[in-house]
């Protein structure tokens, strides 16, 4: 699935052109005339944002697209980035496997804020069932260039905020001290995998007293 969050330019209700591109770069075939028809007949409020989707058959097979527009402005409007929308959209569409989301930025400033509000919104942890713990990519559509090492680190930062989740919605039987312990093993392990000097020091038995 191919998720796609933005705004409405002023005065204008078109899909920007660079989400055309982004949208047609990742789901090669699709048809973006369809898309921009859609997105047309999306009309946000001041206070909600707007979604709907539609099924496209490309190469790769059955693509479902969701096609949400933002607000022009919200109650909890304290960041630009518009992040606890960005959150709720994401909560609301982003879930599945091999979910990549395309969020149009206003401003090339907004990437981190964007990216992590929609790693939080994302489910990391899951025990409903036989359902699949979610897995998104979030690729941002900036109106200028972006620097060639940041996407890099947005994964990095996607991942590290979707662990933090996961470790927070985990109950204690399945995620207790023990546990804790090797979880923060392993993250320092990767750490050090990447060339960073991280040490770890546990503090247990006797040492408590």
């Amino acid at each position: 699935n191919v998720v796609v969050i933005g705004n409405r330019s002023e005065g204008n209700s078109e899909l920007s052109e660079l989400a055309k591109a982004a949208l047609a770069a990742a789901v090669p075939g699709v048809d973006v005339g369809l898309a921009c028809a859609l997105w047309n007949t999306l009309d946000a409020s001041k206070d909600n944002s707007v979604s709907a989707s539609f099924a496209a058959q490309v190469e790769s097979g059955l693509v479902t697209i969701v096609l949400c527009v933002l607000p022009a402005c919200i109650s909890r409007h304290n960041s630009p980035t518009q992040a606890y929308e960005v959150r709720s959209l994401s909560r609301k569409h982003c879930g599945g496997e091999g979910v990549l989301c395309l969020p149009v930025l206003k401003d090339p400033a907004h990437a981190l804020g964007v990216t992590l509000a929609i790693a939080g919104g994302v489910p990391a942890y899951s025990r409903k069932g036989s359902s699949k713990v979610s897995d998104v990519t979030v690729v941002p559509v900036s109106p200028s260039p972006l620097p060639e090492d940041l996407l890099p680190k947005l994964n990095i930062a996607t991942r590290s905020v979707r662990l933090t989740c996961a470790l927070v919605d985990a109950p204690p039987n399945e995620l207790g001290t023990t546990q804790m312990v090797i979880e923060a093993q392993r993250v320092a392990a990767r750490c050090k995998a990447a060339g960073k000097n991280v040490t770890i020091t546990v503090i247990e038995g006797e040492e408590l007293e």
